[in-house]
C-alpha cells in the first residue's frame, strides 16, 4: 500500500469520525438519502454550460460525501439551496407553494399563521419578475426553519433512541 493511499484512507477515517462526533453531520435516515438522490438528480437536469464552476463543485462534494457516508442535513440544504438558485423563475411558486406546505408541518399552525400574517409575497398575484428577489428571499427563509427542523427533529430522535438503548442495557 503506498503512502498516498495510506494518507487517503486515514484521512477518510479521521473525517469519518468527526463526522460521528458531531450530531449535526450524523449519516442521514433512509428516507433522506432517497431526497438527497432527488436532489442530485434535479441538479444534474438544471445544470447548463453556462452554470459556475462553484454550482458543479457543490454537487461534486455532496456526491462525494455521499460515497463516504457522511452526508448531513447541512449538505442536503446546500444543495438545495444551489437548486433554488439555478431554478427558471417560472417554477418559483411552484416552489414557494411547496416550501410553505412543508414549513406548515415542521414548524406548526401557530409559528405558520405567524409567518402568513408578516404578509410573504404573494405568489398568485402580478409581474413575478419585480418580485423574483423578494420571493427568492422568502423560500430561503422556509428552506432554512425547513432544514433546521429536521436536523432538530433527527437529533432529538437519536438521543431518545440512546437513551433507551442504555435503559434497557
Amino acid at each position: 500500500m503506498t503512502n498516498l493511499l495510506k494518507l487517503q484512507l486515514l484521512t477518510n477515517h479521521a473525517k469519518s469520525q468527526r463526522a460521528k462526533k458531531n450530531p449535526c453531520n450524523s449519516p442521514l435516515p433512509d428516507y433522506a438519502l432517497l431526497y438527497f438522490d432527488h436532489l442530485c438528480a434535479v441538479f444534474q437536469e438544471l445544470l447548463t454550460d453556462k452554470s459556475t464552476p462553484k454550482a458543479q463543485s457543490v454537487l461534486d462534494d455532496a456526491l462525494r460525501k455521499r460515497s463516504e457516508n457522511i452526508i448531513s442535513w447541512n449538505n442536503l440544504y446546500l444543495l438545495d439551496i444551489h437548486i433554488l438558485k439555478l431554478l427558471p423563475m417560472e417554477s418559483l411558486p411552484n416552489k414557494a407553494r411547496s416550501s410553505r406546505q412543508q414549513f406548515r408541518s415542521i414548524v406548526g399552525e401557530a409559528a405558520y399563521q405567524a409567518y402568513l400574517a408578516s404578509k410573504p409575497p404573494n405568489i398568485e398575484e402580478g409581474d413575478l419578475c419585480e418580485k423574483t428577489p423578494v420571493l427568492l428571499a422568502d423560500i430561503e427563509y422556509l428552506m432554512d426553519s425547513i432544514y433546521l427542523g429536521h436536523s432538530i427533529n433527527f437529533l432529538i430522535k437519536k438521543l431518545i433512541i440512546g437513551l433507551s438503548q442504555k435503559s434497557f442495557f
